[in-house]
């Protein structure tokens, strides 16, 4: 049997959850073949609690950097970083997000990983010129770049920086359809579980509670329609750094 290649899948905070249908990295872990791949899941800020999911990855290492360690020059953690990735000779390299990109753009002159991929999963990580400037003298043959929807990967084309059709592309979140449908209730009995009149018509999001996915200008959209439709309720299911700005509100509207 050959060797398998080594994986190391970096992400930027712990963030496993029960059901990953529709977590990308690990749909990415489980997308590898076991007998070709061994595969490191590595997190460079939390770690799960007692009874919390970890990755279904080979091994998983929590480096429990501190948020200020990761500002500014980093280097007590890129120190780390380099050492472990030195010692383990990774065939290749996976960043999910900016953090775990930049840093590993730094790292690979001297590391010389053979393949890196950085994944981008939304907008803005590129719009400060700094950022811009220190990416486009970083990126060489060794790396490629997929954003997760066409319109993120124009997105890191315009950004003017490194990014080119060649080593740039788009490629859909993975979700695991069979999985997702296993866990859903109908429709009756959700709307039982949440409280929700059967016979309102409601309007749901669901994602992340970023400023990046726009939350802001739908709230304000429904203010302008709940008085014209009073039979209409707003449901959104997420958690994120935004949840701390919004007062509490029923599970079912805001």
């Amino acid at each position: 049997m050959s060797q398998r290649a080594k994986v190391l899948q970096l992400q930027p905070d712990y963030n496993v959850k029960s059901h990953d249908f529709a977590d990308l990295a690990e749909q990415i872990v489980k997308a590898l073949p076991t007998d070709r791949y061994e595969v490191t899941a590595a997190f460079l800020r939390g770690k799960p609690g007692p009874g919390e999911a970890v990755s279904r990855a080979d091994r998983s290492v929590y480096f429990e950097f501190s948020d200020k360690s990761l500002k500014g020059m980093r280097l007590r953690a890129m120190w780390q970083l380099y050492k472990f990735c030195r010692r383990e000779k990774f065939d290749v390299v996976i960043c999910n997000r900016f953090k775990p990109v930049n840093m590993m753009l730094t790292l690979n002159r001297w590391l010389k990983v053979p393949l890196c991929i950085g994944i981008s999963h939304g907008f803005g990580e590129y719009d400060r010129f700094y950022r811009r400037r220190q990416t486009q003298r970083l990126i060489d043959r060794h790396w490629r770049f997929v954003g997760v929807s066409p319109a993120v990967k124009q997105y890191l084309l315009d950004c003017d920086c490194g990014f080119t059709d060649r080593n740039t592309c788009a490629i859909t979140n993975a979700i695991d359809i069979e999985q997702a449908e296993g866990l859903q209730h109908s429709r009756e009995r959700a709307r039982e579980l949440l409280g929700i009149d059967p016979n309102v018509r409601l309007i749901g999001a669901l994602g992340r509670l970023v400023s990046v996915k726009g939350h802001t200008y739908l709230l304000q959209a429904f203010a302008q329609l709940k008085d014209k439709y009073p039979n209409t309720q707003l449901a959104i299911i997420g958690a994120g750094r935004c949840k701390r700005r919004w007062p509490p509100r029923s599970s079912s509207s805001a």
